[in-house]
C-alpha cells in the first residue's frame, strides 16, 4: 500500500528520560565513597535545573547493579507538583493581587512584613498567620507524600503489621478461609452459650469442648493480625471524651513507629533519594528529614545498618554555611551543556538542525539553550512540526531558492525554541494576545505605516 507507515529510525527522536549511559569518572567515585562511608547518612547532589543529576544518578545504579558493587535496594522518593503553595511569598498566586504585594521574612520580633506601601500591625499580624498557614499545610502535604511513598513501595505481606495497607483482590482460597473462621467462631460461641454451666460442658462434651477450644484459639491466632491496623484513638460517651493518641507534630513523629517498623523488616532497604523537594522552596522538610535520619540510624536493630538519605537538589537552596552543616558529604555535578558551549554541542549531535538552519543561526541562538532536556524535545517538535510543512519546504527545494528554504526553516525552531522557553505566551500568541503577539502586530503596524509615509512622500 502507498500509504503504509514505515519504522521510525531509532536514532530520530530523543527520549526525555533520564541518560543512563555517563561513563565512569571521578564524580563516580565520590558517591560510591561515600555511600561505603559509615558515618554519612544524608549526602547531596547538587546542580542547577536541568544539569544532570538525574542521568548522574541513573547511570551511576545501572553500573552498580551490573558489576555487583552495591547489593543495598534503593527507594526513590519524587515529589513533582508544580503547585502555586510552592512559593513562600505567594507570588505565583495570580488570583490575588493583594498577597503578591508583600514579603514576609523572619526578624527579631518574630515576622517582617516587606511591601511597597505603608500597612498596619494588624494587617501584617494577619498576612504572616496566612504565609504560616500555607507553609504548614505545604509541610504536611510533602511528609504525607513521602511516607506513603516509602510505605506504599512495598507489597503488604513484607510489612504484615502495617497500618498502610494497599487495596487488593482476595483469592478464592482466602474468601474460603475467612467463611470457614467465621462459621468455626458462630459454632463455638453457639456451643458455649447453649449451656449454663461450663463444668456441664465439660463433663457431658469433653471431646467436643477440646475441639471448639482448639478452633476458636486457632480462630483468634488468625484474626489477631488484623487487629494490628486498628488503633482506638478515642472512647466517647456523651459528653465525656477520652483520647489515646496524640496527634500534635508533624506526620514523621506521629508515625515514626510505622517506619521504624518498616527499615526493621526490611532489612536491604537502606538508600532513600528524594528529587524535587527543592521545587517546594521549604528549608523546613529537609530539616525534618535529617532529623527522621539521625532517628533512625539510632534505633538499636537499625544502627548497625545505616539508611542513608540523598537529595537531588540545586545549589543554591541553602546559604553557604547551611549547607555545608546539614549535610555530611556534598557532590556537585558539572553540566554536559551550558549556554557557553550549545553551539558546538548541535553542530556535533545534531546535524540535521545544522544543515536545514545554518551554523550562524545557531551561533545565534545558543545563548538561549542550557537545558539538555529542553533542547532534545526542541529537536524533537521540531521534527514533527517540519514534516507537517514538508510539501511547502519541498517547493521550495523544488525551485532551487535555498536561502528561502532555510529562513522556514529557521522559522520553524524559532517558534519552536519560543513554545518551549514561553509557553504562556506561546499559547496566548495562537489566541491573538499576549507579549509576542502584541510585538507582531505593532511591528506590522510601523511596518505599513513607514510604506504609507513613503507613498506620501513620493506624491
Amino acid at each position: 500500500m502507498a500509504n503504509e507507515p514505515t519504522p521510525p529510525n531509532n536514532d530520530e527522536f530523543h527520549s526525555l528520560l533520564p541518560y543512563d549511559g555517563i561513563k565512569w569518572n571521578k564524580t563516580f567515585d565520590a558517591l560510591h565513597w561515600a555511600l561505603a562511608e559509615h558515618k554519612v547518612n544524608n549526602i547531596a547532589i547538587t546542580g542547577y535545573f536541568g544539569s544532570g543529576k538525574s542521568s548522574f544518578w541513573e547511570s551511576y545504579i545501572k553500573q552498580v547493579k551490573e558489576n555487583n558493587l552495591d547489593d543495598r535496594e534503593i527507594i526513590n522518593i519524587s515529589l513533582a507538583k508544580f503547585s502555586c503553595k510552592c512559593d513562600k511569598n505567594f507570588k505565583c498566586d495570580e488570583n490575588s493581587s493583594e498577597k503578591s504585594k508583600y514579603d514576609v521574612k523572619p526578624s527579631d520580633s518574630g515576622y517582617k512584613v516587606f511591601s511597597g506601601e505603608e500597612i498596619s500591625d494588624y494587617d501584617q499580624w494577619r498576612i504572616y498567620q496566612e504565609q504560616k498557614k500555607i507553609e504548614e499545610e505545604l509541610e504536611i502535604e510533602i511528609e504525607r507524600g513521602i511516607l506513603e511513598q516509602i510505605l506504599y513501595s512495598v507489597e503488604n505481606n513484607e510489612i504484615p503489621a502495617s497500618r498502610f495497607k494497599k487495596i487488593t483482590d482476595l483469592s478464592k482460597e482466602t474468601k474460603i478461609l475467612y467463611s470457614l473462621i467465621i462459621l468455626s467462631l458462630i459454632t463455638c460461641i453457639s456451643f458455649f452459650l447453649g449451656h449454663e454451666k461450663i463444668e456441664q460442658i465439660i463433663n457431658q462434651y469433653t471431646l467436643t469442648f477440646i475441639i471448639c477450644c482448639l478452633l476458636l484459639s486457632f480462630c483468634i491466632y488468625l484474626i489477631l493480625p488484623f487487629f494490628n491496623s486498628f488503633h482506638l484513638s478515642k472512647v466517647s460517651y456523651h459528653e465525656f471524651d477520652i483520647h489515646f493518641e496524640d496527634n500534635k507534630g508533624s506526620l514523621f513523629s506521629q508515625n515514626i513507629t510505622e517506619l521504624v517498623y518498616f527499615f526493621e523488616k526490611l532489612k536491604n532497604k537502606r538508600i532513600v533519594v528524594f528529587e524535587d523537594l527543592d521545587r517546594f522552596k521549604s528549608s523546613t522538610i529537609f530539616s525534618k528529614l535529617r532529623e527522621l535520619n539521625h532517628i533512625l540510624n539510632n534505633v538499636p536493630s537499625i544502627k548497625s545498618n545505616q539508611i542513608i538519605f540523598i537529595y537531588m537538589i540545586r545549589d543554591d537552596i541553602f546559604s553557604k554555611y547551611e549547607r555545608t552543616k546539614f549535610f555530611d558529604f556534598i557532590i556537585p555535578i558539572v553540566p554536559v551543556l551550558t549556554k557557553d558551549n550549545a553551539t558546538g554541542f548541535i553542530l556535533k549531535e545534531m546535524k540535521e538542525i545544522e544543515k536545514d538552519c545554518g551554523r550562524q543561526y545557531i551561533e545565534d541562538i545558543s545563548p538561549f539553550l542550557g537545558d539538555l532536556r529542553l533542547l532534545k524535545n526542541c529537536e524533537n517538535e521540531y521534527k514533527i512540526y517540519k514534516s507537517v510543512n514538508e510539501s511547502f519546504l519541498r517547493s521550495k527545494l523544488e525551485n532551487d531558492n535555498k536561502t528561502l528554504k532555510q529562513s522556514t526553516c529557521q522559522w520553524i525552531f524559532s517558534m519552536i525554541l519560543y513554545k518551549n522557553l514561553y509557553p504562556k505566551d506561546f499559547q496566548k500568541l495562537l489566541q491573538h494576545e499576549g507579549l509576542l503577539y502584541y510585538c507582531i502586530h505593532k511591528a506590522k503596524i510601523d511596518y505599513f505605516k513607514k510604506l504609507d509615509e513613503k507613498k506620501d512622500k513620493g506624491n
